[in-house]
Order: C-alpha cells, then sequence, then structure tokens
C-alpha cells in the first residue's frame, strides 16, 4: 500500500511532540497497536532527529515523517 492510501484509509497522522527518546518506542508502539501505523514526530525538541531513527528502525513498515522542520540542517539530519 502507498503511503497516500494508507492515509486515505487511516484518514489522519498523529502529530506527535516527543521529549525523551525514551518516550520514542511506548508512544510509537501505542499507535502501532492501535492500527495507526502513522506517526509525525515535531522537529522541534532537541532529540527529534535521534526520537525519528529509532521509531523508523523499530517500526520499518510504519510511516514515520518529521514534522515542523524548519532549517536545511534539520531536514539533512
Amino acid at each position: 500500500m502507498s503511503v497516500l492510501e494508507t492515509i486515505s484509509k487511516i484518514k489522519l497522522v498523529p502529530v506527535v511532540v516527543l521529549n525523551k527518546v525514551e518516550d520514542t518506542l511506548p508512544v510509537i508502539q501505542a499507535l502501532h497497536d492501535g492500527d495507526v501505523p502513522v506517526a509525525e514526530i515535531c522537529f522541534r525538541t532537541d532529540c527529534a532527529a535521534e526520537c525519528i531513527r529509532l521509531a523508523v528502525e523499530k517500526f520499518p513498515n510504519d510511516l514515520i515523517g518529521a514534522g515542523t522542520v524548519i532549517n536545511a540542517q534539520q531536514c539533512e539530519q
């Protein structure tokens, strides 16, 4: 299923703000278990890049995106 098909089926994209890396797996797991295999992790926290990497690594079939990306450095991360 494509990204657009998945989002169309689910009908929402949860916006997640993670202030601690250790919160990543429980939050993404809860979404996954609730049949919402998609999350936009806001890039406005210091640990966002690490949280995104962890979520993608542990949930490779879920749609994990970066939100609130405001500069080229964040984009590269």
